[in-house]
């Protein structure tokens, strides 16, 4: 187990590099050069001619259908979100120089692109864009014809290694590994049990090769179902959605409705976490910019509309700025206020180099600024039952805020014991922390008297022997912990170490 937590430390590290989009982007573009590569040696079904052509015409109905919906309701394009559309959209279609099929791809370019901003709700996808345009086209497929259908072509043998891994890539990276897993799950049983009832005669472990290698399963879990702004907040919501995605990709394989294309099946979970999201505006006033320590950012907000949350949930901002760089115009922060409180307050980290573009303008902004959020969410909350310890490193401790100012005004407040480990000589929220009337366990600088009931546990990294003396029933907690990669990857490892059993973890990349 401890050599897990550190394996996963070394990936968080890795993969928290690039915000979330940027990893996505890099991923089907690697799958696009590879794919073109198989093109010019002959192991696909189209040459390097209609790849590269059908590539631009993606492109550029992608950009035109962007800029229009843009346009029409006044906001600025993401460039980040145009090119993972175009790429996506590249995937679905078989590359084709056929003047007729070209049409059908632009249409279903220039659809997608205009559903990015025409078919949304305050700032928030309802559909996957190239989804919803190569679904629209297969549609009048029944009208017209010479429409092209929708191939898939990313979905092949030559091709499945390179997507099974991207996909695992990206789906750890978002937080949707269980989210892909279970559609993969529902819909290759599904389809199994589709090809046992036809007598199709396939040798079960064949069939399975069949449905993993040769159609878009893995693919559309780890690209396209994993679009955080199509999915609900909550896990078990997110459950709910993939299975029944997962469920009515099987469904053409019975027969019943060959109508159901993959695509389609994906519309119809995107709606239904529309639904079970938050469909009212999220648009914040900034009340206070201010800085804690030497690297710690909290900017305030007074709510325009009502905000709705869990203690230790996270949102999601849109920085307006110009020049974005890679890393977009979007940042997951944690909130640090209790759900109760009239100012929403978030907090993240400004590094002393490599500063990204939308943090440089989140510190920018002034009293009376206004910013919108497209959603509120997350799992990482305290358990249902029983004592817990909350282990924070740096800026990691902005969810415990939350959860501890919730748990100080509840009728029957919880066991809870905080480790909190910060490089800075002051570290920041210790007078918050204090005036919460939390139990600390302090790692790091100690200047002056401790307040009533805090620990020092020293000046270094925590270790299995002060943690254990400082809170004798470890073993029996539930212990979550929150920071940097390196901080939750060795907090981890000396928890397991101390007897601790049950963990939850909560990454900030830092991006």
């Amino acid at each position: 187990m401890k050599a897990i937590a550190i394996a996963r430390g070394w990936i968080d590290r890795v993969l928290g590099a690039v915000t979330s989009i940027a990893l996505v982007i890099i991923c089907l573009a690697v799958i696009g050069v590879v794919g073109l590569v198989l093109a010019i040696a002959g192991r696909m079904p189209f040459g390097p001619l209609e790849a590269m052509v059908t590539f631009l015409i993606a492109a550029a109905g992608v950009v035109g259908g962007s800029w229009i919906g843009a346009a029409a309701t006044r906001v600025k394009p993401q460039v980040d979100s145009m090119v993972v559309s175009v790429l996506i959209l590249w995937f679905l279609f078989i590359p084709s120089l056929e003047p007729g099929e070209l049409g059908g791809i632009a249409l279903a370019a220039l659809l997608a692109g205009v559903s990015k901003y025409l078919i949304a709700w305050r700032g928030r996808h309802v559909f996957n864009p190239a989804a919803f345009g190569a679904s629209v086209v297969l549609l009048l497929g029944w009208i017209f014809p010479s429409l092209p259908g929708v191939g898939w072509w990313v979905g092949s043998p030559a091709l499945f290694p390179l997507v099974l891994v991207a996909a695992i890539i990206v789906l750890y990276r978002t937080n949707t590994f269980l989210t892909g897993l279970t559609f993969v799950v529902v819909a290759t049983i599904g389809v199994l049990v589709a090809f046992s009832i036809a007598g199709a005669g396939t040798e079960p472990w064949a069939a399975l090769q069949l449905i993993l290698g040769s159609t878009p399963v893995i693919f559309l879990a780890g690209f396209m179902l994993s679009e955080p702004l199509t999915l609900p907040p909550i896990l078990s919501q997110r459950l709910w959605v993939a299975a029944l995605v997962g469920a009515l990709y099987a469904l053409p394989f019975y027969g019943w409705t060959p109508w159901l294309a993959p695509t389609i099946a994906l519309l119809v979970g995107n709606l239904m976490g529309f639904l079970l999201g938050q469909r009212t505006g999220i648009r914040l006033e900034v009340t206070h910019v201010r800085r804690l320590g030497a690297s710690t950012l909290e900017v305030g907000f007074a709510p325009v509309d009502r905000v709705r949350f869990a203690a230790g949930q996270a949102i999601e901002l849109t920085i307006p700025h110009e020049g974005a760089d890679l890393r977009g115009s979007r940042r997951v922060l944690s909130i640090v206020s209790a759900p109760s409180a009239d100012i929403l307050r978030v907090a993240t980290k400004i590094p002393s180099d490599h500063v990204s573009k939308a943090k440089l303008a989140l510190a920018a902004l002034q009293p009376g600024d206004r910013l919108t959020a497209t959603r509120i969410f997350g799992d990482f909350r305290l358990p249902a039952r029983g004592p817990v310890v909350l282990a924070a490193g740096g800026i990691g401790v902005t969810p415990f805020l939350s959860m501890l100012a919730a748990q100080a005004t509840a009728p029957n407040p919880r066991d809870i014991v905080v480790i909190y480990r910060s490089s800075e000589p002051i570290p920041p929220y210790l007078d918050e922390l204090a005036a919460i009337g939390a139990r600390v366990v302090l790692f790091g600088q100690a200047d002056g008297p401790l307040p009533p009931g805090w620990i020092h546990g020293g000046t270094g990294r925590p270790t299995p022997e002060a943690v254990r003396a400082a809170i004798p029933d470890l073993a029996s907690r539930t212990a979550l912990v929150s920071g940097p990669p390196a901080f939750v990857a060795d907090l981890t490892a000396m928890l397991r170490d101390a007897g601790v059993r049950r963990i939850r973890r909560d990454v900030f990349s830092g991006a």
